[in-house]
């Protein structure tokens, strides 16, 4: 599974954080409707995604779910499209 130590250059790096957020907030969201990701942390087999969503009357709600790499492939198209280097 890619981390952000996969990559070379801080570009890259910067694209990958960007693509994976998305998709680590959009499986949130199947879960939660409104989540909003506010951390992502790479442990050794899965991402732990901290966030919130507001609730009227309430306020805002904070959350954690932890995904492991295997749902994350299963469920999202994170890892099949790799990030290139622009020219």
């Amino acid at each position: 599974m890619l981390k952000e130590s996969d990559f070379p250059t801080d570009e890259l790096k910067e694209q990958w954080i960007k693509v994976r957020n998305k998709k680590l907030e959009e499986m949130a969201q199947y879960i939660q409707r409104y989540f909003h990701l506010t951390k992502v942390r790479e442990n050794k087999s899965s991402y732990e995604v901290q966030g919130y969503f507001f609730q009227p009357g309430f306020g805002e709600v904070r959350m954690a779910f932890e995904f492991s790499y295997e749902n994350v492939a299963k469920f999202t198209d994170l890892f099949d499209e790799p990030i290139e280097e622009k020219n």
